[in-house]
């Protein structure tokens, strides 16, 4: 074997372990961005949840609200003094 020829092999070695390197660290990183991502996602879903609930009470809150001033209006002489 050519001397030049271990040298060749020892530098496809180290190429090989450094993009094997690369790899690894890349993986590695694009999993913690999705374990972020899901937390993200998560908490976007709870949060819809939460103004979904709170959009409910308030329709109805106002739905009552409109259901009163619509009784008043319709009953408005019940309501008044008799001397005006």
């Amino acid at each position: 074997m050519k001397p030049y020829l271990k040298y060749v092999y020892e530098v496809i070695a180290i190429v090989v372990g450094i993009t094997l390197s690369f790899m690894v660290d890349e993986w590695r990183e694009e999993r913690q961005n999705w374990e972020k991502e899901k937390v993200i996602l998560k908490e976007i879903y709870n949060e819809r949840k939460a103004d979904s609930l709170m959009l409910s009470y308030n329709l109805q809150i106002h739905k009552n609200g409109f259901a009163s001033c619509i009784n008043l209006i319709k009953n408005h002489n019940k309501f008044l003094p008799l001397h005006l």
